[in-house]
């Protein structure tokens, strides 16, 4: 029996690894699904706003909407005429409730190396702040305005083109670990893509602008007419480019989304296989053992969940479609194995009045309601599909 127990307690110790592995890699997936959706948001923003300020707030929306923890966001533009970075859009999470505008400076601006802002400008490197930062007399500090609890501040820029920063702070003191800082980062780099496709067609634009304007009032010689044509159609084709880019973009997210499906299957796959090689064997050890009756009741049910962890029945009954409470599905997964209501009531120690009222209840959320099909019968054909 010591024996016993202390295969039992190894057993219960690597369910707990693998539980906190399971939860662990779970984080990480849905931390990089977010970001996918981010940036596949990001790059549908050039089909979806027909100007530079829209554009801003549709990025905005999609990083405050797509990142959980974001306080409130801006974007600056640096202004050459007035060698200036300007406030062109902000956006916070209380946004969202359409309700209330949040508390901006609509007047911020930055002189280049001026604060965090100007000097990730100027730096052309991204800067992240939290209260352990050395960065604290950096700080803009507007008594209208809340403190962040932490920040980052990133270039918006191109490796030909500087066009401002993207700042944003977040609701919780949060340091900034590897894999954040490698996520934010890769988020600016879109939101500057998309910014400069904005710019580029706003140059194209002005200057298609300029030469019918030029046309009408001088009427330019032939030669001089071509020069122009020849560079909007240069800049009509370096836009077209960016278009194109965009668009590949698209196509390897929807590759990795696919990825990210397989993956799932493989890991599921492996639990199955993990519980199977490594918990069974040592369940059919259990039961070989000297148990009470209590004893063998116990392990039968731990036997009954494991083999329903790995079921595809159990993540059917689990599914919102279907709607089952926790307690429905432990009725359900008994039925559908044969057992009685009062054998129910024995395992799950309740009483039958109680077992039969989450039958009727299992029944009318399956469609059974008034009908005379078999529970069991329906419940096994659930378990084959």
């Amino acid at each position: 029996m010591a024996a016993d127990g202390k295969i039992y307690d190894r057993l219960a110790k690597r369910n707990r690894v693998l539980a906190h592995e399971m939860a662990a890699m779970g984080g990480r997936l849905e931390t990089s699904i977010r970001m996918l959706a981010a940036i596949s948001d990001l790059t549908a923003v050039p089909l979806e706003a027909a100007n530079l300020t829209e554009a801003s707030q549709k990025i905005l929306d999609v990083m405050v909407k797509e990142i959980g923890d974001i306080d409130r966001c801006s974007i600056l533009v640096y202004r050459p005429e007035e060698d200036r970075l300007k406030l062109l859009a902000a956006k916070g999470a209380v946004d969202l409730l359409e309700e209330y505008d949040g508390p901006y400076n609509r007047t911020l601006e930055f002189k280049p190396g001026e604060g965090i802002a100007g000097r990730v400008f100027s730096e052309n490197t991204p800067l992240f702040w939290d209260p352990t930062s050395q960065e604290t007399e950096a700080l803009k500090i507007d008594s209208r305005l809340s403190t962040p609890k932490s920040l980052a501040c990133l270039p918006i820029s191109t490796s030909d083109l500087r066009v401002g920063v993207l700042n944003i702070s977040f609701v919780a003191a949060k340091s900034f670990d590897l894999q954040r800082k490698r996520h934010l980062m890769i988020l600016g780099g879109v939101v500057a893509n998309v910014i400069q496709t904005f710019i580029l067609k706003e140059e194209v634009h002005e200057k298609n602008a300029n030469l019918l304007r030029k046309i009408t009032e001088s009427n330019m010689e032939i030669d001089e007419r071509k020069k122009a044509e020849d560079a909007l159609r240069a800049k009509e084709k370096e836009l077209l480019h960016q278009t194109n880019n965009l668009e590949e973009a698209n196509i390897a997210l929807k590759v990795l989304l696919k990825h990210r499906d397989e993956e799932k299957e493989r890991f599921e796959s492996n639990v199955l296989a993990n519980v199977k090689a490594l918990v069974m064997p040592y369940m059919e050890r259990l039961k070989k053992s000297r148990l009470d009756p209590d004893q063998r009741t116990n392990v039968a049910l731990i036997e009954s969940a494991l083999d329903e962890i790995t079921s595809p029945f159990v993540r059917k009954l689990n599914s919102k479609l279907l709607g089952l409470t926790p307690t429905e599905v432990k009725v359900a997964a008994l039925v559908r194995d044969g057992k009685t209501t009062a054998e129910i009531s024995e395992i799950l120690i309740v009483s039958e009045n109680a077992i039969s009222i989450h039958r009727k209840r299992i029944r009318a959320k399956l469609g059974l309601k008034h009908k005379k099909a078999n529970l069991r019968t329906h419940l096994q054909h659930l378990s084959q599909e």
